[in-house]
């Protein structure tokens, strides 16, 4: 019984060292600036999405994945207010 307890311990204390090393600090490439929390130009933004979109025609598709990709490449001549309640213009002048 005591050999069982210990190589629980021992599995247990490996896998936690394992994992305080992928979590050790590496090279960074931020700069003193970007530590502190100020902006930082450059690098790439990974966007984890639930579906692919399934169409870019605009007239025919309406689930969120494609209408997310229009919003992002197509300016609107109107937008929602603030309190979601009407709307306002965008692109359009009245």
């Amino acid at each position: 019984m005591k050999h069982r307890t210990t190589a629980a311990v021992t599995l247990i204390t490996v896998g936690a060292l394992a994992a305080l090393a992928g979590c050790g600090s590496g090279a960074s490439t931020s700069t003193s600036a970007g530590a502190a929390g100020a902006a930082v130009h450059g690098g790439d933004l990974v966007i984890a999405r639930s579906a692919d979109s399934q169409s870019m025609n605009n007239t025919t598709v309406f689930d969120n994945e494609s209408i997310w990709v229009f919003e992002q490449i197509f300016q609107p001549l109107y937008t929602v207010t603030p309190n979601g309640k009407g709307v306002m213009p965008w692109l359009a002048t009245s």
